[in-house]
């Protein structure tokens, strides 16, 4: 799945700085696999592939992401594939793959390679709010 290039949902995760560039070139799967909530996976060649529980990509009856919450744990996913493209795909694993041993921690939230991340994800969230989007 990609968010479509007209969708409100593409709008709002804009407005909260992710790129044309990082959208264009990420894609969305449902994995309910995974530890937490999201996966980002960095290919060479600058693509990602986003995998996110089920509950998180959830289409509505057009076929497009509505705006709700899960757009604030996009858009920290959305910024993990930014990673990617200022790191290169060597410095990007690299980088996560330490921060997880540093912290013993697979979230490793306070790690530099975190933490901004969760801080943009909390940006997002106050925007939703300011917005009036509970769900």
């Amino acid at each position: 799945m990609r968010i479509d290039p007209s969708s409100e949902a593409r709008t709002f995760l804009i407005s909260q700085g992710a790129t044309e560039e990082t959208l264009r070139s990420a894609s969305f799967r449902v994995l309910n696999l995974q530890l937490g909530d999201a996966l980002t996976v960095v290919w060479p060649g600058g693509k990602a592939t986003i995998y996110l529980k089920s509950r998180f990509l959830q289409p509505d009856e057009s076929g497009q992401l509505p705006v709700n919450r899960s757009l604030a744990l996009i858009r920290h996913e959305l910024h993990h594939v930014e990673q990617g493209h200022n790191w290169g795909f060597t410095g990007y694993w690299a980088r996560h793959l330490w921060a997880r041993v540093r912290h013993l921690s697979v979230a490793a939230k306070s790690s530099s390679v975190e933490a901004p991340a969760y801080e943009i994800q909390r940006a997002a969230y106050a925007a939703l709010d300011e917005m009036g989007v509970t769900s």
